[in-house]
């Protein structure tokens, strides 16, 4: 019997030791597959930020996605760590090879507070100062006391929002600010009584305004060049294209709640088709802005809400031959976003040539979906910049010269007379009359010398209307009103 009972025993132990390792090959083999696949999406994400979305847009989904990818990869390395498994390379090496894509996230060293800059720079989407939004209350006048407590030389508000006057608007605001600043605003009439946009405000006087028009869209880019101490920068405050996704996005919860599940695929498709949309009238939109920004006779400082990703065409593009404030001083995670959608880095400041950053910060305010985002500049030679993330160097600014990008209106002015780039302003008035326009219809904003009526317009593909403003003490503000639809406005918290 005890025989019997020692081989019933050997029989069964031998049985669930196959079972176990079976169990395990099989848990081995699952996750050597799931590895494969994070590995694959992390490539294709890096190989997103060559592909033009305007050509081909399916690939710019895994940029987006990029941080998850890699923080998926991490995950995998651990547990084949755990496992004791060569497994592990897979994921590391994967990670390490596009580790410069990591750096435009994350920094991980800490430059420590520069006391002394020359320039300070503020860029911050305020999300229409949530007029739409049911519980938040009171922000423009917490935008506002933000704005005196940084108390920056240059501000760039993108979704800025006002209703009624915008006159008394933009005089409220440089109220808040203590008076005395330059301004340049691009508006779109929304409703019949509010208008939303973008502002420039400085406290340096302002030589130039003109926009740079993306047809067909609501995504605004306007340009400023700022005579600041003895240097002349032009200034692009951008918003780009976003995804529009927020109406689908409440739609879709709702139905994988257990509320009208038929239709959850039609609303999948609909975000799909959005996206794919976004990605590619972005491409188009930076293609447009760098056109201009090449032929600018001044060094660029470029700001603004992007709504893309450092793992991204419309980055790399952007950056090209230009540095990345963050990535130059910031310290920590870079995450600009923090609305209803994974959080994610879409507001930048970037420079060229004349300044170098000394700091960076991310003002962690609750405002908005966004953080705003400051840049310190002192005078030096900084160095020139690569492209976005782990490729795509080179392609640093032109000339003067060179024929105008197409379109007609987009190229940029010549320098204004008797003004070099280090030159100060003339006399009387904080900078004089505008330069003329450049040929070919280009459009800028009127100078203080003018005396009338400060005017912008639109040539984009909607319907526009024109908007007089009377000029200010020592300020022109340009505004453009292009009307939509009433009832219509941005979507607010899409980005």
């Amino acid at each position: 019997m005890t025989v019997s009972r020692r081989k019933k025993k050997r029989f069964f132990s031998a049985r669930a030791r196959r079972k176990d390792s079976g169990i395990r090959r099989f848990t081995r083999n699952t996750l050597l597959v799931a590895n494969l696949l994070l590995v694959i999406l992390l490539v294709l994400a890096y190989l997103s930020i060559y592909i033009n979305p305007a050509t081909i847009a399916f690939p710019a989904l895994f940029g987006l996605a990029y941080p998850y990818i890699a923080a998926m990869n991490v995950i995998m390395v651990i547990v084949w760590i755990l496992f004791r498994k060569w497994y592990a390379l897979l994921s590391a090496i994967a990670l390490a090879a596009g580790f410069g894509y990591i750096h435009n996230f994350i920094r991980f060293t800490n430059h420590g507070k520069e006391e002394h800059h020359d320039l300070k720079l503020l860029s911050y989407n305020v999300r229409l100062f949530n007029n739409y939004e049911s519980d938040e209350k009171n922000t423009h006048s917490r935008v506002l006391q933000l704005l005196r407590k940084e108390n920056p030389g240059i501000i760039c508000l993108q979704e800025y929002y006002v209703r009624g006057d915008p006159a008394a608007g933009e005089r409220k605001l440089k109220e808040g600010m203590g008076g005395n600043r330059y301004t340049h605003f691009k508006l779109i009439k929304s409703g019949t009584a509010s208008r939303y946009g973008i502002a420039t405000i400085s406290r340096y006087p302002i030589i130039y305004r003109g926009d740079v028009i993306h047809p067909g869209s609501s995504s605004l880019t306007i340009f400023s060049d700022i005579v600041v101490d003895t240097d002349t920068f032009r200034v692009y405050n951008n918003h780009l294209q976003s995804f529009r996704l927020r109406r689908m996005e409440r739609n879709l919860l709702s139905e994988l709640a257990g509320e009208e599940k038929g239709r959850s695929m039609d609303n999948i498709s609909g975000i799909y088709r959005s996206l794919m949309q976004g990605f590619a009238s972005r491409a188009l939109q930076v293609d447009r802005v760098r056109r201009h920004m090449e032929l600018s006779p001044y060094p660029v400082i470029v700001a603004g809400d992007f709504n893309d990703t450092p793992v991204s065409y419309t980055y790399r593009v952007m950056r090209r031959g230009l540095n990345d404030a963050f990535v130059e001083a910031g310290y920590g995670a870079g995450f600009t976003y923090r609305g209803k959608y994974p959080p994610n880095r879409i507001d930048y400041i970037i420079y060229g040539e004349g300044i170098e950053c000394t700091d960076f910060d991310i003002v962690k305010v609750r405002y908005s979906d966004h953080y705003p985002v400051i840049a310190y500049f002192r005078r030096g030679r900084a160095r020139r910049g690569g492209g976005g993330g782990g490729g795509g160097g080179g392609g640093g600014r032109r000339g003067r010269g060179g024929n105008p990008p197409p379109g007609g209106g987009e190229a940029p002015p010549p320098p204004p007379r008797g003004e070099g780039t280090g030159a100060r302003p003339p006399p009387g008035g904080g900078g004089g009359g505008p330069p003329p326009p450049p040929p070919g219809g280009g459009k800028g904003g009127g100078g203080p010398g003018e005396g009338g009526k400060n005017q912008s317009f639109s040539l984009t593909e909607r319907k526009f209307r024109q908007v007089s403003i009377p000029a200010g003490n020592n300020n022109c503000t340009s505004f453009a009103a292009e009307q939509l639809p009433v009832g219509k406005h941005r979507s607010q918290g899409d980005g």
